[in-house]
């Protein structure tokens, strides 16, 4: 597998983390959210197979109720897929912990990863730029992945998928 974000010469698989949901909603119209944008529409034309995950689910329910409806309906018309967290991506998440590649108590950013990673979507695309999108995340996620079994996989901001 390429370790790049290069989507256009074939449908891939991309995990969309919460804070890309949250930027996506955000008023007033940043390069962020217009990239966000982008690549939610990308996966609702069906360029890309999008999908969250019951993490990320669980993180827009401690939002504002009127947030959790205007994310929820936003997941729904992308069509993204919602996977759920289970004892293996648990245990996946715990291992990144234990190897302090992210902090205790930023598990839910662990979680997500590892939901990715069990469920063999390549490309994680996040704004978290303090515990997910970094070099050595990447480089201590891919290493926990290849001594468990699983294969490499790529982080990255929207903006490297549109």
């Amino acid at each position: 597998m390429s370790l790049d974000c290069d989507t256009d010469s074939e449908v891939r698989k991309v995990y969309v983390e919460s804070s890309v949901l949250g930027v996506a909603l955000h008023p007033g119209m940043s390069s962020r959210r217009r990239n966000a944008l982008s690549l939610l529409r990308r996966i609702r034309d069906e360029e890309l197979d999008g999908y969250t995950s019951s993490v990320a689910v669980a993180e827009m329910r401690r939002v504002s109720a009127e947030s959790f409806l205007r994310l929820q309906r936003l997941a729904s018309q992308t069509k993204l897929g919602i996977l759920d967290a289970n004892d293996e991506s648990d245990a996946l998440a715990q291992a990144y912990l234990f190897a302090g590649i992210i902090p205790e108590n930023y598990r839910d950013d662990a979680r997500h990863i590892a939901v990715a990673v069990v469920y063999e979507i390549p490309i994680i695309a996040s704004y978290n730029l303090r515990h997910i999108v970094r070099a050595e995340v990447m480089t201590g996620v891919n290493g926990v992945n290849l001594e468990h079994g699983y294969p490499p996989i790529v982080i990255c901001t929207p903006e490297a998928l549109v």
